[in-house]
């Protein structure tokens, strides 16, 4: 090897290792960010609906002991189970948002076919799942992000794509690589338009996805057009 080709060599591995550096510097500050958001969310679900729960709770009990009839009493102590009861659904769900029970008792499979159809019906979209390949007996952290991307990019489908039908396919892959492919017949968008600026309220879903893949040590990719559907492929 000549010296001056050595030099080229070095160059260009100097500009992949600070090209690699800034994009590490640039996920990270990402990781952060979105780190920040699913705080703040929980502590709003805990505040507005759990907390709300808790407190109009402890208010009816007080009311019951200071009731001046048995009658308002067993009153105000039936209003006080319902919202009791009312609190363990919002802790099953507040649980599942961190992570589905269902990933762990059912698999990956079942657990996001399971949702994809509990997403879709509610909208009247017709879903077609499919798997391919082996589901290991256990699961890596990137299942739960697999069902994360399906269960995020079926509920931008229900909101602004008017599809009628969407297809979701899982793939299991060598190495522990898992395929995700969910594919919509709606009205598509224009995707330099949408996601060629800073992340905001219009684009912030899409956002969150390709960051999630990322952070996973995974890579999104989104094809559409306007009028043509939308196709999200990841591979975890």
């Amino acid at each position: 090897m000549t010296e001056r080709t050595r030099l080229r060599e070095q160059e260009r591995l100097t500009r992949e290792l600070q090209e690699a550096y800034r994009r590490l510097k640039k996920l990270s500050a990402r990781l952060v960010v979105a780190q920040e958001r699913e705080r703040s969310l929980i502590s709003r679900e805990l505040h507005d609906e759990l907390g709300q729960t808790l407190t109009g709770m402890v208010i009816h009990l007080h009311a019951a002991s200071r009731a001046p009839d048995e009658g308002e009493a067993v009153r105000h102590r039936e209003t006080a189970i319902d919202m009791a009861q009312t609190a363990v659904r919002q802790v099953r769900t507040l649980s599942f948002s961190l992570r589905p029970a269902q990933l762990d008792l059912l698999g990956l499979v079942t657990a996001t076919q399971s949702a994809a159809h509990r997403i879709t019906d509610a909208a009247g979209v017709a879903c077609r799942f499919s798997s391919r390949g082996q589901e290991p007996k256990v699961l890596g952290e990137t299942a739960s992000v697999a069902l994360r991307l399906v269960q995020e990019a079926l509920n931008n489908v229900v909101r602004h794509s008017n599809a009628a039908t969407v297809h979701v396919r899982l793939r299991f892959l060598p190495l522990d690589r898992i395929g995700v492919l969910v594919l919509d017949d709606g009205v598509g968008f224009d995707k330099a338009e949408l996601l060629g600026g800073a992340p905001s309220e219009r684009n912030v879903g899409l956002y969150g996805m390709i960051e999630r893949t990322e952070l996973a040590g995974g890579r999104l990719h989104i094809r559409t057009q306007p009028g043509r559907g939308v196709a999200v492929r990841a591979v975890l």
